[in-house]
């Protein structure tokens, strides 16, 4: 069966590139994609690597994470205790009431600093590492999935690792959703080790030897 197929959500983009639609078979089309989804396969001995490397990652970062979070609550502590001592003798007429207030207005801005420092720190304390695993594990089963499953199904695969797509008479051209982008370097240099400089949250951004 013949089905006229454009790039993204099986729309003609015809009217927006000034290009003729091109007419392809589901077949076909599910064969080409079937094609592109091996740029972005992940070797499945190379997912332990860097889950390893990035696993060391996460545990410097706790303790980082740690070490900072005791001291901005030691500051904020003694600025707390500061503060309310400056109230104090402000009261009792021991300070001049003008400084003091004008002192005061400068901690509490760096207390509420330290708050919402404290506020990021804990969020971030989430750990990230479930979520690289499941996409690193989905990688490296990415075609074996596809290959297996109805075309319902496949769609959902494709939506969930393809930004867009672009269907020419030469060939099909796909955008991959970050992080499967940076697979694709990582396929064709065969480096999987992320390096180690670079911030956790995007381990795999710079793929090394």
């Amino acid at each position: 069966r013949q089905r006229q197929m454009c790039i993204r959500d099986s729309r003609c983009t015809g009217y927006k590139t000034g290009k003729p639609c091109v007419r392809i078979s589901e077949r076909e089309l599910s064969r080409l994609f079937e094609e592109k989804i091996r740029e972005i396969e992940i070797p499945a001995s190379a997912v332990g690597i860097i889950l390893e490397a990035l696993r060391e990652r996460m545990e410097e970062e706790r303790r980082n994470m740690t070490v900072r979070k005791r001291m901005l609550r030691a500051e904020l502590n003694k600025l707390m205790s500061w503060m309310e001592k400056a109230y104090v003798d402000k009261m009792e007429g021991k300070l001049d009431p003008q400084f003091v207030d004008s002192q005061i207005s400068k901690w509490q801005e760096r207390v509420d600093n330290i708050k919402k420092e404290l506020q990021v720190l804990e969020s971030e304390s989430t750990p990230w590492y479930m979520q690289v695993e499941e996409i690193l594990r989905l990688s490296s089963r990415i075609y074996e999935l596809y290959c297996s499953q109805d075309g319902f199904d496949r769609r959902e695969l494709l939506n969930r690792v393809v930004l867009n797509s672009i269907l020419t008479r030469e060939k099909l051209e796909v955008i991959w959703r970050e992080p499967f982008s940076l697979f694709v370097k990582a396929g064709k240099t065969k480096k999987w080790r992320p390096q180690r400089d670079l911030n956790p949250c995007r381990g795999l951004e710079r793929p090394v030897s």
